[in-house]
């Protein structure tokens, strides 16, 4: 029991010791531990209240995550003498896809069910929007939105998700009086599809297993559930815990949820943090909540800071204890604001990247891998790249196009569903446009109407009978199906030849140069030939076609037994306390093939592209870039931390988001007003006072619903601030370049600007405070002479950065231990190219060449020697800017009581701010000027990597004096 409790500290330890038949709730603020205490929980179960480990449940978030809880748990139950195979630990999808692979027949799922790409779906939609007749469509209560997006099917596929997201099938959205005759009938004819070609989305997933639980007493072993990030679960998944956890129970058994309602920051997945309260609500056990709030991961001036901005939601707040830090060193994050300007030279991701520059010269404190730079928008991505390759410093962006993501490994995973799956109509659709045949869009028309005629039969066969008949009219065309078919039925023949893992191999080289997948390189089979001709295939992989080698690496890597995902589990019925582990389908004294390939197909479907960006990134591609600054958005950095964090562009609109939908309530918002407005004058005139009261009454219903929805998009906003602030370890910037968002209101106090470079003395009590050693690397190197460059920098509002007193249009070059000695630095151009273009490409090390496949573009980077120029003429922007939360009526529909302190609450929550007005006479014509004020000092947080060992003294009696002195 010690071992288990060992570290911990008093929460967490009745966290973990908590009993095991009751449903409890555990608010996890960021950093206080929530994996740690996840693990322990899980061992407590298993080693103190003899739980076996297959009859707990875990859920996480990721497969990082499950993967790390699962190694953490390997040791502590193997000194117990626990085997791990077969763990019930992964993200709900992989754990419902297991549950559904045991048992989804029963409800009818085909059992050579696989994952629906988004081609699938989006090709299926479009098909069925304009096949679905028009009096129907005209029937809709979004009659514009289907009738104008007839090619563009993300509206339809938004409506449905959200439906099931609910756990609503289509006959229980037609009994629901509101339903929409459209949607309705348009969501019951897309399941019907998928089914027919063994296809579930990833909703099904979730959808179908909650149908099964119902239905069938399914993992009835089960004796408790552990869920992680509670905060981003939905209603489908709140009930699916319920379902999981009843056990042989009428109810439930035991659950155990970790979360943190300040960081549910994803509402566009329909996640609720009022799955908390829901929890409590219809819990039919005894409940418990417990707060971690010992964070161990920022300074306590950082998290005051974050804890003063989500203090700001009043309304539907679950209240915990302010965070407690392990440490504080006293340096508040970091504001600086500056002029939105038409010229790159003064802009703040320029700044932002000198600001990086600065602090990786200190001494022994910053990589460039300590630093993340967090956006609300991808569209934020360009300029800060921009800056980044303009000062030379490398860095990464986090998720981007992932590894399936990609054409080609989109038709290699279609060339397996067709040799190992019967109904793959939608998979030979798209092998047949990607190769260079000739086969063009009337030709796969007419193939897509044979398939539709006979949905139950084999797809291959369908396409066999068209070859055979008179239909085409073309010999071509004809000869280049006969060829697939052809093709399909040789590696057909050789999987069952195959009796090792070996024939993964050559299955996909036959799969790679028979189904052209090199075409993407934009060479010819000539070509490919002659560069294989003496080396392997896999070598010419690695240096010509990366991310076709990660596919190969995943795929003849790829071993059946190894994944727990194909494991089941079964009740031993000699012995009801025992638990079975049964291999699905699999034998390893005699392989099938073709179950090795729809295993690996749907394992591959399972795993997100963000994961696989996070995971496995382009870190192999070249051994120079491994040191780099991140670039992410806030949403991708959930979970996870850097010394330094660079939050820009905390400007209205961007944080908080001001997207489409909010601009438009935005609008309504001021419209109802600009009404009431307009009634109040009509009511002097002539109106009767009844008429005039009913109309106000209705406004104000209007008014109030908008009030709601806003506060509710405000509040995730908030959250999604919130994440981002608590990303950072020791140091944070925030910088504004627009209007100051409304989340900084009334917490200048709690920030400050930067005064790290102000001078020596201001870097020493930094390393002090830091308890870190500033140790003497180079005679050469002086803190007064950086401290004056930094000035001379910001003071100039110069282009491109100064070092030793020069500026250097080439900052890779610098010698950051020489700031004193004479030095000349390189004015040739280099090329670059951003990261964002050399995701898709292939980079060949040794010929400095990046091969997309597309016309190879390079951008020449050239830089002013000019010492010290003056600012561009900073003409500001005159662009329209976003509608924002301020950007309301002056004059608001007088209102009740009840109205009144709506709108109090919201204003205190920073909902809006009414102090400008859209006047009556700029109605029409509404134009807003940016307010000139001071630029200030930037002010960017890096920190360097804490040691968590006990932090020693700062020496500065010889060595630190000597730097001042110079």
């Amino acid at each position: 029991m010690e071992e288990l409790t060992n570290g911990l500290n008093e929460r967490q330890r009745q966290a973990v010791t908590h009993r095991e038949d009751d449903v409890l709730q555990v608010l996890a603020g960021p950093g206080t531990g929530k994996t740690k205490v996840l693990t322990a929980r899980f061992a407590y179960l298993v080693i103190e209240k003899n739980i076996h480990p297959l009859r707990i449940i875990m859920t996480t978030f990721t497969r990082k995550a499950a993967n790390e809880i699962k190694e953490r748990l390997q040791p502590i139950l193997s000194q117990a003498g626990i085997s791990s195979n077969g763990l019930l630990i992964g993200t709900f999808h992989s754990i419902c896809a297991r549950l559904l692979r045991q048992a989804g027949h029963l409800i009818g799922i085909p059992k050579n069910w696989s994952i629906a790409k988004t081609e699938d779906i989006n090709t299926i939609l479009k098909t069925l929007l304009e096949d679905t007749p028009v009096e129907i469509i005209q029937s809709s209560t979004f009659t514009t939105e289907l009738s104008e997006n007839r090619t563009n099917v993300r509206f339809l596929r938004t409506k449905i998700s959200d439906l099931k997201a609910k756990g609503v099938t289509p006959q229980a959205y037609l009994k629901d009086q509101s339903h929409d005759s459209a949607i309705q009938y348009i969501y019951e004819r897309f399941q019907d599809t998928l089914l027919s070609e063994a296809l579930l989305d990833f909703d099904d997933i979730l959808l179908y297993s909650k149908i099964l639980l119902m239905q069938r007493r399914i993992w009835s072993f089960v004796r408790h559930v552990l869920v992680d990030e509670y905060q981003d679960t939905n209603e489908l998944q709140l009930d699916l815990i319920y379902l999981l956890a009843r056990g042989k129970h009428d109810k439930c058994s035991g659950i155990t949820v970790v979360g943190d309602p300040d960081q549910s920051i994803y509402a566009f997945r329909f996640a609720s943090s009022d799955n908390f309260n829901k929890l409590i609500e219809r819990c039919p056990v005894q409940s418990a909540q417990i707060s971690l709030i010992d964070n161990y991961r920022s300074a306590q001036t950082l998290l005051d800071f974050s804890e003063k901005v989500i203090g700001q939601q009043i309304k539907n707040r679950i209240k915990r204890d302010p965070l407690r830090a392990q440490f504080n060193h006293n340096v508040k994050p970091f504001y600086s604001y500056f002029q939105r300007t038409d010229t790159f030279e003064n802009s703040e991701s320029n700044s932002l990247a000198h600001e990086i520059l600065y602090l990786k010269s200190l001494p022994g404190l910053f990589k460039f891998s300590d630093v993340a730079i967090l956006l609300r928008t991808r569209r934020q991505v360009y300029d800060i790249e921009k800056a980044l390759i303009k000062n030379r410093i490398p860095y990464r962006i986090v998720n981007a196009k992932g590894v399936w993501e990609k054409k080609e490994s989109g038709i290699f995973l279609d060339y397996l569903r067709i040799i190992s799956q019967d109904s793959c109509s939608l998979a030979i659709l798209r092998c047949l446009q990607f190769a260079s045949n000739g086969i063009g869009s009337t030709t796969i028309r007419k193939i897509k109407s044979a398939f539709d005629k006979d949905r139950c039969r084999n797809s291959l066969e369908v396409l066999k009978e068209l070859c055979e008949s008179n239909d085409l009219n073309n010999q071509k065309i004809s000869a280049a199906l006969k060829r697939f078919i052809n093709l399909v039925e040789k590696l057909k023949l050789k999987c069952e030849e195959y009796d090792t893992y070996d024939g993964l191999k050559e299955l996909f080289a036959e799969i790679y140069m028979l189904g052209e997948l090199y075409s993407v390189l934009k060479i010819s089979k000539e070509t490919i030939n002659e560069q294989i001709k003496d080396r392997s295939l896999k070598e010419f992989l690695q240096t010509e076609h990366q991310n076709m080698f990660k596919v190969y690496e995943l795929f003849t890597e790829y071993e059946l037994d190894q994944n727990d995902e194909h494991i089941m589990i079964q009740e031993n019925a000699a012995d009801p306390n025992d638990l079975a582990l049964i291999k699905e389908n699999f034998n390893s004294n005699d392989l099938n093939f073709f179950e090795v390939i729809t295993f690996f197909t749907k394992s591959i479907s399972l795993y997100s592209s963000e994961e696989e960006n996070t995971e496995n990134s382009l870190d192999k591609l070249a051994n120079h870039l491994q040191e780099r600054v991140t670039v992410s958005t806030i949403h991708a950095a959930k979970g996870l931390e850097w010394p330094v964090v660079f939050i820009p562009s905390i400007n209205e609109g961007l944080i908080p988001f001001t997207e489409q939908s909010a601009r438009q309530r935005l609008e309504d918002l001021a419209e109802l007003r600009r009404d009431g407005e307009a009634c109040n004058d009509l009511n002097n005139c002539s109106m009767g006072s009844g008429e005039f009261d009913n109309i106000k009454e209705e406004l104000r219903g209007k008014e109030s619903d908008l009030i709601d929805d806003l506060e509710t998009t405000l509040n995730e906003e908030r959250r999604i601030f919130f994440v981002a602030l608590t990303r950072a370890k020791d140091l944070l910037y925030l910088s504004s370049s627009g209007k100051k968002s409304i989340f900084l209101k009334n917490c200048e106090q709690l920030y400050s600007n930067n005064v790290l470079f102000n001078n020596p003395q201001s870097i020493l009590r930094f390393y002090r405070c830091m308890n870190r050693t500033l140790e003497e690397t180079s005679s050469k190197f002086s803190l007064k002479s950086l401290c004056q460059d930094y000035q001379k920098s910001k003071n100039c509002k110069t282009s491109t950065f100064i070092w030793n007193g020069t500026n250097v249009q080439t900052p890779a070059l610098i010698d950051f231990n020489n700031n004193t000695a004479p030095s000349s630095f390189s004015t040739g151009t280099n090329s670059f190219k951003p990261a964002s273009s050399f995701l898709n490409a292939s980079f060949s090390p040794g010929k400095n060449s990046y091969n997309s496949g597309t016309a190879n573009v390079t951008k020449v980077l050239t830089t002013s020697s000019k010492e010290c120029p003056k600012p561009a003429g900073g003409k500001i922007c005159e662009k329209k800017r976003r509608i924002t939360l301020d950007m309301l009526c002056k004059k608001p529909v007088k209102n009740s009581q009840s109205m009144q302190s709506k709108k109090i609450r919201l204003e205190s929550s920073s909902a809006q701010d009414l102090s400008h007005s859209i006047s009556s006479d700029k109605r029409t014509n509404h134009s807003t000027k940016v307010a000139v004020s001071q630029s200030k000092s930037f002010a960017p947080a890096y920190t360097p990597v804490r040691n968590n060992a006990k932090r020693v003294k700062l020496k500065t009696s010889t060595t630190a004096n000597a730097y001042i002195s110079k």
